[in-house]
């Protein structure tokens, strides 16, 4: 074990529903793809894009640009995406996880002086005591750490410092909150089968 980090042998078997987490460019919404591609997965549901299209259709802000409303709006979002995965097998290449981090960066990156500092704590502190509350609802929760350079998509921030932050800032949720996780790299391929190995079991060569 390092921190909450366990090797896939370690885990339980036969997990059915999947939250993935990672700061933004780490491949989480490519990786997503290719596991609906797999068949299978062919009966799960698939979450992604939440954020965009919070975006696009209510005009929230993001990134470094982000508010408490917009936060808590996301949190709010991604907690009844967490609860609807526990009904039918699932995977979100997102969860509540990811959303504090963002939260608790706005945090500390705002002045006291800010009339937005206020509400910013006052969420960073209702996210953080919902996700210790949830900690054990987890089902197998998906690190994706950084490993390439970041693209931009006109949605994402393309600051790679940010990125970097924002990647601490996850890790310490997890490794604080004793919240259990895989972390998988490599390519797309080496990284889909990394989960499969984790839901289904690995096969003996």
């Amino acid at each position: 074990l390092v921190g909450s980090e366990m090797c896939i042998r370690d885990r339980m078997r036969n997990y059915d529903k999947i939250l993935m987490t990672g700061a933004q460019g780490t491949g989480k919404t490519t990786l997503l793809k290719a596991l609906q591609n797999e068949p299978e997965f062919d009966n799960w549901k698939f979450y992604t894009n939440v954020v965009r299209t919070m975006v696009e259709e209510e005009g929230i802000t993001i990134n470094e640009e982000g508010t408490s409303e917009s936060q808590k709006k996301i949190f709010d979002k991604y907690t009844q995406i967490m609860e609807d995965a526990m009904k039918q097998p699932s995977i979100s290449d997102r969860c509540i996880i990811d959303v504090n981090a963002y939260t608790s960066w706005l945090f500390d990156n705002c002045s006291p002086k800010d009339p937005e500092y206020n509400n910013l704590a006052e969420e960073d502190f209702k996210e953080k005591r919902q996700i210790v509350k949830r900690k054990y609802e987890f089902p197998l929760l998906v690190y994706l750490p950084i490993t390439f350079r970041l693209q931009g998509d006109e949605v994402r921030s393309e600051d790679e410092e940010y990125q970097k932050e924002i990647d601490r800032k996850i890790k310490q949720i997890v490794d604080n909150y004793g919240i259990p996780y895989i972390s998988v790299s490599g390519s797309t391929e080496e990284r889909v089968q990394q989960i499969k190995d984790a839901v289904f079991g690995k096969k003996e060569d």
